[in-house]
């Protein structure tokens, strides 16, 4: 089990604070109106999010109910999925102003699920 305070810290340690497809983690293009989230980054929505958690939790809950698909991306980004293939999907599927957040996050975890983010997960924590 990798617990919210150890991806915490793997994801505190990434270099890249950005998803590797800028478009899809431009506050502007995601969040919209969505309850005023103000973050300079999805490393920094990650980080904030996950402060809000018990740092003891297991992590998989929180990857299996973040309603951000860019915040997955960003992730998976930066554990070296190829994320293309799904980004292009979500962007196709979705408007500019992020009604669907439930069904994009939903639709990004059917393609990179939590089974396969833990691996590369656990290998950092170690």
């Amino acid at each position: 089990m990798v617990t919210v305070g150890e991806a915490y810290r793997v994801i505190n340690n990434f270099e890249n604070s950005t998803n590797k497809l800028p478009y899809f983690s431009d506050k502007q293009n995601f969040h919209i109106g969505n309850n005023y989230i103000i973050y300079e980054d999805q490393q920094i929505h990650w980080l904030e999010w996950l402060k809000t958690k018990d740092e003891d939790s297991d992590f998989k809950n929180v990857y299996n109910h973040i309603r951000c698909a860019p915040m997955l991306c960003y992730l998976a980004d930066s554990l070296n999925f190829i994320t293309y293939p799904v980004v292009n999907e979500i962007r196709a599927m979705k408007g500019v102003n992020n009604k669907n957040a439930s069904q994009e996050a939903g639709t990004f975890r059917k393609k990179i699920t939590y089974d396969m983010i833990k691996v590369p997960l656990i290998k950092l924590v170690k």
